[in-house]
């Protein structure tokens, strides 16, 4: 193999045609990606919302971007190293946004590798099979590297098969089948504890630790100087109405949250 330290290209054998789901990304040689950092007072913790109460400042951002919650990409500077914005949300609480330039980037940045890769993330249509209780989310694993002298986008087809039926669905469900009502905890727990959950008013995952059979979403936890109920801490983050004022809730140790164990209408 001495030859190919030398050289790329060998020198004996038979060539050979090979295809590879890698695809060369092209940008103007002059371009500059600008990137902020957006913060929010009072604190938002939904993406949506955080997004949503960017959304009446298209004239100062433009309509060209990309935002993952926390920072956000333009094609464009502002004439402000900081930009200050107030927005509102839908129950007329006032919002003051703050967006500072925190970098300029070139093409061949290693950040904008990571802004290419935000923009591959979205997901196509999920597929529903309901006599199965599935739900199939059709999809592409895209990861963006740079290679050798050009930025290069490897494509690869990716599925993610969910439950679609809800954590209290599922409860409902197991006490009509379970014949002692007093060992419904337990069986519960049994079946729960352990598995990883999908909230979709933030589309996270959770590992089940633990069911909260004395807290329901009329309990109160410490927010700031406040204490809120998770039913007015859903409704005002991620504008849901908390529906079973009874339920038990889901607690998940490693985020050190707690979690609505039904769906919420919106």
């Amino acid at each position: 193999m001495g030859h190919v330290k030398a050289s790329k290209s060998g020198t004996s054998g038979s060539t050979i045609q090979l295809k590879v789901n890698f695809f060369s990304i092209i940008s103007r040689p002059q371009w500059v990606l600008y990137q902020y950092r957006v913060d929010y007072q009072p604190p938002m913790e939904s993406h949506g919302l955080r997004a949503a109460l960017l959304y009446p400042h298209d004239k100062v951002l433009g309509s060209a971007r990309s935002f993952d919650g926390a920072i956000l990409f333009l094609p464009i500077k502002l004439p402000n190293t900081e930009t200050l914005l107030l927005s509102e949300t839908k129950h007329g609480d006032k919002v003051h946004i703050t967006v500072t330039l925190t970098n300029e980037l070139p093409p061949t940045s290693p950040v904008c590798l990571q802004f290419y890769n935000i923009l591959f993330r979205s997901p196509g249509d999920p597929l529903t099979v309901p006599q199965h209780r599935l739900t199939i989310w059709p999809g592409f694993a895209t990861t963006i590297l740079q290679y050798e002298s050009s930025i290069m986008l490897c494509v690869d087809v990716s599925h993610k098969v969910l439950r679609s039926e809800t954590v209290l669905e599922f409860m409902a469900n197991l006490r009509r089948q379970c014949r002692d009502p007093k060992l419904f905890s337990d069986v519960c727990a049994k079946e729960l504890i352990g598995l990883v959950v999908l909230t979709k008013y933030n589309n996270k995952t959770y590992r089940v630790d633990e069911i909260a059979w004395d807290h329901t979403p009329n309990n109160t936890f410490q927010r700031g100087e406040t204490e809120v109920t998770f039913k007015e801490y859903v409704k005002r983050q991620y504008a849901l109405e908390v529906t079973d004022n009874n339920q038990a809730l889901l607690a998940s140790h490693a985020h050190s949250r707690i979690l609505l164990s039904h769906r919420s209408n919106r």
